[in-house]
């Protein structure tokens, strides 16, 4: 879902921020024209964490909330 936020914040900047638009049939154009580029533009994601990084990290919030739904405080460490 973040790459798809992503997307639209920069459909956002780059297409419609200064763009004036009295319609959807005028907003229309300038989003196709972005999704033509930013397709052309395309380049593969590439990862710069480790499974195991990413794994630690979705334990650690698990470990989080279980105690938020407790409602104590974790330890600190």
């Amino acid at each position: 879902m973040n790459m798809v936020e992503g997307w639209l914040g920069h459909l956002q900047q780059r297409a419609l921020t200064r763009g004036s638009f009295r319609s959807v049939p005028e907003l229309v154009p300038a989003i196709e024209e972005y999704a033509r580029v930013s397709s052309d533009e395309a380049h593969p994601w590439v990862w710069t964490v480790s499974a195991e990084e990413i794994v630690r990290k979705v334990r650690k919030i698990r470990q989080l909330l279980a105690w938020e739904g407790r409602g104590g405080f974790p330890p600190v460490g």
